[in-house]
Protein backbone atom coordinates (compact mmCIF):
# COMPACT_ATOMS: atom_id res chain seq x y z
CA UNK A 1 0.00 0.00 0.00
CA UNK A 2 1.42 3.42 -0.93
CA UNK A 3 2.03 5.97 1.82
CA UNK A 4 -0.02 9.19 1.91
CA UNK A 5 -3.63 10.30 1.67
CA UNK A 6 -5.85 8.85 -1.03
CA UNK A 7 -9.53 9.56 -1.75
CA UNK A 8 -11.65 7.05 -3.61
CA UNK A 9 -15.01 7.28 -5.36
CA UNK A 10 -17.85 5.62 -3.43
CA UNK A 11 -17.32 1.88 -3.55
CA UNK A 12 -13.62 2.20 -2.79
CA UNK A 13 -12.31 0.90 -6.13
CA UNK A 14 -11.56 3.90 -8.34
CA UNK A 15 -9.07 6.49 -7.08
CA UNK A 16 -10.40 10.09 -7.15
CA UNK A 17 -7.16 11.82 -6.10
CA UNK A 18 -4.17 11.40 -3.85
CA UNK A 19 -1.83 13.66 -1.95
CA UNK A 20 0.59 14.02 -4.89
CA UNK A 21 -2.12 15.38 -7.23
CA UNK A 22 -2.16 19.11 -7.87
CA UNK A 23 -5.54 20.60 -6.96
CA UNK A 24 -6.56 24.19 -7.66
CA UNK A 25 -7.19 26.40 -4.63
CA UNK A 26 -9.44 29.44 -5.07
CA UNK A 27 -8.10 32.63 -3.45
CA UNK A 28 -10.55 35.37 -4.48
CA UNK A 29 -12.61 37.39 -6.96
CA UNK A 30 -11.87 40.90 -8.19
CA UNK A 31 -14.12 43.25 -10.16
CA UNK A 32 -12.07 45.20 -12.75
CA UNK A 33 -13.79 48.19 -14.43
CA UNK A 34 -13.01 48.92 -18.08
CA UNK A 35 -9.68 50.68 -18.63
CA UNK A 36 -8.34 49.82 -15.17
CA UNK A 37 -5.03 48.10 -14.46
CA UNK A 38 -3.56 47.12 -11.12
CA UNK A 39 -2.40 44.30 -8.90
CA UNK A 40 -3.46 41.93 -6.13
CA UNK A 41 -1.06 40.96 -3.34
CA UNK A 42 -1.86 37.63 -1.67
CA UNK A 43 0.63 35.35 0.10
CA UNK A 44 -1.46 32.42 -1.17
CA UNK A 45 0.25 32.90 -4.55
CA UNK A 46 3.46 31.66 -2.92
CA UNK A 47 1.93 28.20 -2.38
CA UNK A 48 1.66 27.16 -6.05
CA UNK A 49 1.44 28.33 -9.64
CA UNK A 50 -0.94 31.28 -10.06
CA UNK A 51 -4.07 30.82 -12.19
CA UNK A 52 -6.75 33.31 -13.21
CA UNK A 53 -10.05 33.00 -15.08
CA UNK A 54 -11.71 36.07 -16.56
CA UNK A 55 -15.44 36.71 -17.01
CA UNK A 56 -16.72 39.72 -18.95
CA UNK A 57 -19.55 41.45 -17.06
CA UNK A 58 -20.75 44.26 -19.36
CA UNK A 59 -22.16 42.86 -22.56
CA UNK A 60 -23.59 46.35 -23.28
CA UNK A 61 -26.63 44.77 -24.91
CA UNK A 62 -24.53 43.14 -27.62
CA UNK A 63 -25.28 39.53 -28.53
CA UNK A 64 -22.26 39.29 -30.83
CA UNK A 65 -18.51 39.43 -30.38
CA UNK A 66 -17.14 42.93 -29.92
CA UNK A 67 -14.02 44.59 -28.50
CA UNK A 68 -15.29 44.43 -24.89
CA UNK A 69 -14.59 40.69 -24.95
CA UNK A 70 -10.81 41.23 -24.85
CA UNK A 71 -9.59 40.03 -21.43
CA UNK A 72 -6.92 41.89 -19.47
CA UNK A 73 -3.33 40.65 -19.60
CA UNK A 74 -2.56 38.70 -16.41
CA UNK A 75 0.87 38.09 -14.83
CA UNK A 76 2.19 36.50 -11.64
CA UNK A 77 5.38 37.27 -9.74
CA UNK A 78 5.98 36.12 -6.18
CA UNK A 79 2.91 36.98 -4.10
CA UNK A 80 1.51 39.45 -6.68
CA UNK A 81 -0.90 39.09 -9.59
CA UNK A 82 -0.94 42.01 -12.03
CA UNK A 83 -3.65 42.77 -14.58
CA UNK A 84 -3.66 45.17 -17.50
CA UNK A 85 -6.36 47.48 -18.80
CA UNK A 86 -9.17 45.99 -20.88
CA UNK A 87 -11.96 47.66 -22.91
CA UNK A 88 -14.71 45.92 -20.90
CA UNK A 89 -15.61 45.31 -17.25
CA UNK A 90 -14.43 41.90 -16.00
CA UNK A 91 -14.45 39.64 -12.98
CA UNK A 92 -11.15 37.91 -12.23
CA UNK A 93 -11.32 34.60 -10.37
CA UNK A 94 -7.81 33.85 -9.09
CA UNK A 95 -6.05 31.11 -7.20
CA UNK A 96 -3.16 28.65 -7.29
CA UNK A 97 -2.67 25.23 -8.82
Amino acid sequence: MPAGAQVYFPGGVDLLFEVTDRLTRFLGILYVPAGTSGSVVNDGFLTGAGVCACLRTNAAGANFMNNTMVPPAIGFSGNTMTYGASPGDHLLFYGVH
